[in-house]
């Protein structure tokens, strides 16, 4: 199965990372991500700004990170809060 760089959400994860990596050693105005897939003879580009990377990673990125972060929250406030009722009920 081809997998398509254009717009991939896990290539752009990655470009954030190697532009905060970098971004201090070098001026980087344009982001090019690569998929190559010798196998099924596939090879899928995408270019974009920096600009328009970071403007993803705010805009849709960054909603996303925080409502996973309030499941999670909610999650261990949870199931701490179950442990903490069923310690009380067992003395009643």
């Amino acid at each position: 199965v081809a997998v398509s760089a254009d717009h991939n959400p896990q290539m752009m994860l990655y470009a954030i990372g190697a532009l905060n990596q970098y971004e201090y050693l070098y001026d980087i105005k344009r982001i090019s991500m690569s998929i190559v897939q010798p196998r099924i003879d596939s090879i899928s580009e995408c270019e974009m700004t920096v600009d328009e990377l970071l403007e993803w990673a705010e805009k849709t990125l960054k909603p996303k990170a925080q409502l996973y972060f309030l499941y999670k929250t909610f999650t261990i406030f949870s199931y701490v809060f179950i442990r903490f009722y069923m310690k009380i009920n067992e003395y009643f």
